[in-house]
């Protein structure tokens, strides 16, 4: 599967047991929901709840507002650091 054309988070779907990843071609998808429509009952449920688990995990509100925070932090530390490098060059 190629990572470029998929985000990095669906990778991790079978990972977590919550689905599967597959390229967009008819003989992945019909060969995953073959393969999917044989789970009994009890492992597609726990499948799905694992599936909203990962998602409030990752995916919710405040998951993604502490995502944000580490990043645009990250900027600013970086932006500090290269002005601090510039002072000590000049």
């Amino acid at each position: 599967m190629d990572e470029k054309q998929f985000p990095s988070s669906w990778s991790e779907l079978a990972a977590r047991g919550c689905g599967r990843q597959v390229a967009p071609e008819v003989a992945p998808i019909a060969s995953a929901l073959a393969e999917l429509t044989q789970l009994s009952a009890g492992e597609r449920q726990a499948m799905g709840a694992k599936g909203r688990a990962w998602s409030k995990e990752d995916y919710a509100w405040p998951a993604l507002g502490v995502q944000m925070q580490e990043f645009y932090s990250s900027l600013i530390d970086s932006q500090l650091r290269t002005t601090q490098v510039r002072d000590l060059i000049e």
